[in-house]
């Protein structure tokens, strides 16, 4: 998503024309066709409706979501926090880097990161004075 991002610019760049013919057809093929925004929401709509999907996966597409613009922090936020903890690869560092994606999306995230804290404490009972002690993180 990152590099699919920036071909247009890297186009505008004094590129051979071959080069530039590449990047372009190459992330049409990356992106299945669709445009970046397309790509994401479809991505978003994959994940809301597979409980299988990781943590990871999650996270992936709530800052795919935010970066691109395609859907409000809100609902990033819904993407990480569906599902609970009950999800593939929820570990003690996915959940703090899905921890830290919430952080990141500010103060519009302050009721997911609480939200996030609580199932943190549900999941790992163990840490659960880490999660106090160090302003909510692991």
């Amino acid at each position: 998503m990152d590099f699919a991002s920036r071909v247009e610019t890297l186009c505008n760049a004094d590129l051979a024309p071959a080069v530039r013919k590449v990047l372009m057809e190459e992330t049409h093929r990356l992106l299945n066709g669709q445009s970046i925004n397309e790509f994401v929401s479809n991505a978003a709509s994959q994940v809301a409706v597979n409980p299988s999907s990781s943590l990871p996966t999650r996270v992936a597409v709530a800052k795919a979501l935010v970066t691109t613009k395609t859907a409000s922090i809100a609902d990033a936020c819904g993407v990480i926090l569906d599902g609970g903890l009950n999800v593939p690869a929820a570990s003690v560092e996915t959940c703090n880097a899905a921890f830290e994606t919430l952080v990141a999306f500010g103060n519009e995230a302050k009721s997911a990161q609480e939200k996030f804290e609580q199932l943190l404490r549900e999941k790992f009972p163990i840490i659960k004075s880490l999660v106090q002690e160090e302003d909510g993180g692991l």
